[in-house]
């Protein structure tokens, strides 16, 4: 897959780096993409999380879901989100689900 670049660059992870400095980073990191169908999930509430996310395409909710049945969105990333850094960082568990609505193309960056 080739890389969006000019998606990454607007994330504040990658802003003010030239396309070859990304690509340098992203092959050192080895940092995998991975695809995800529609109502796919990429964590639960509950993980320890080690990867945080890069939305390249698609749309990635966080949602709670409560005793009652009921689910309540928390938050949505489309391209350019960035999901997961300040749960990996803290090393708590995750007190979200996160999963695609339409499908996603997600680039994870390693603790």
């Amino acid at each position: 897959m080739e890389l969006p670049i000019p998606i990454l660059q607007t994330t504040s992870l990658f802003h003010g780096m030239n396309e070859e400095e990304i690509r340098h980073l992203i092959r050192c990191l080895a940092t995998p993409v991975r695809r995800y169908g529609k109502g796919a999930f990429i964590w639960h509430a509950g993980e320890k999380i080690t990867h945080a996310g890069i939305v390249l395409s698609g749309t990635v909710d966080a949602v709670q879901y409560h005793d009652d049945g009921t689910v309540q969105l928390v938050a949505r990333q489309t391209a350019g989100g960035v999901f997961g850094d300040l749960l990996m960082a803290s090393g708590q568990p995750s007190p979200v689900s996160l999963l695609t609505t339409d499908g996603a193309e997600v680039l994870f960056l390693p603790l």
